[in-house]
């Protein structure tokens, strides 16, 4: 999946960078997103707007809360011994008081963690990738002879295979970057900036997150095995490779990560949905609903 995820991240450059600024023109004050779009430049289809800030209110608290809760809370089991009820709590809290700052510290908080983290990340996986050096040749013919399926026997099987190789690269590189997904959209709107700018800054973030960090990630992760280990949760695939070299320090380092990513991307998807509830309903009440009800199920979602 990661050589078609890769491949597929050159479009959603070109998809993140029109959406972005498509927003930045259609927006109200410093509120955007797909559902402004539709009321001011498409007002006939403004059911269709509707619709997109009722799936994004739903898709925040699946996506943006229990999925990132759930991850985080495997992580920290696995390491810590930690209960997940327990990091459900102390995730959910910490989103709560995170998202009684507002937009522009929330930016503030994540643009000096975010890049530390990233850094240490990309750092950390490089280091693996150069302890197993040998096995990168072999790593990369795997990719690429999974991503076009040159095991197949018969062009029916290849078909098929090949088909649902895109399929899955395709939507997990989607999911990374949101690109075409009108999601990260709302959160560009609200910067006092210029629709270019943030456009560029859109393009940078698919090119970043998943043309450099996903497939730097995998060689991580296939140069020292990790991917073949049976029973393992996906989210210990990092874990196990970081443990190889780094030994325990690997580990703790990754479930942290996880966890402070986890609790950034929650924050970032609670915003989506309180600019989706603002559009619907025009009170902060409902704001303040969806916000306390984003953090109950997204500690609930650590036990799932």
């Amino acid at each position: 999946a990661i050589f078609w995820m890769v491949v597929g991240a050159f479009l959603c450059m070109i998809l993140k960078f029109s959406e972005v600024v498509i927003a930045m023109n259609y927006r109200e004050g410093d509120r955007g997103g797909l559902m402004y779009v539709i009321a001011n430049r498409l007002p006939k289809l403004y059911p269709l707007g509707v619709a997109f800030a009722l799936l994004t209110v739903f898709s925040s608290v699946g996506t943006g809360g229990i999925t990132q809760s759930g991850a985080s809370a495997v992580a920290m089991q696995s390491v810590f011994g930690t209960p997940k009820i327990i990091t459900g709590i102390i995730f959910g809290a910490v989103v709560l008081i995170m998202l009684t700052f507002g937009a522009n510290k929330l930016s503030k908080i994540a643009g000096a963690v975010v890049p530390i983290l990233s850094g240490a990340f990309i750092l950390g996986c490089l280091f693996v990738i150069m302890r197993n050096y040998t096995q990168i040749p072999l790593a990369i013919k795997d990719i690429f002879s999974s991503a076009f399926n040159f095991k197949s026997v018969s062009g029916g099987t290849t078909g098929f295979l090949l088909s649902n190789s895109v399929r899955y690269g395709i939507s997990r590189g989607i999911f990374t970057n949101e690109a075409g997904m009108g999601t990260a959209p709302i959160v560009h709107a609200s910067a006092q900036s210029t629709p270019f700018k943030q456009g560029c800054l859109g393009i940078f973030e698919v090119f970043f997150d998943t043309v450099v960090m996903c497939p730097i990630t995998a060689l991580a992760i296939i140069t020292t095995g990790s991917h073949l280990l049976c029973g393992v949760s996906p989210v210990n695939f990092t874990m196990y490779a970081f443990t190889s070299v780094f030994a325990q320090s690997g580990q703790m380092f990754v479930a942290l990560s996880t966890l402070f990513f986890g609790i950034l991307a929650s924050v970032g998807w609670s915003y989506y949905g309180k600019c989706c509830c603002k559009f619907l309903f025009k009170t902060n009440t409902s704001v303040r609903i969806y916000c306390v009800l984003f953090c109950v199920f997204t500690s609930l979602g650590a036990c799932i």
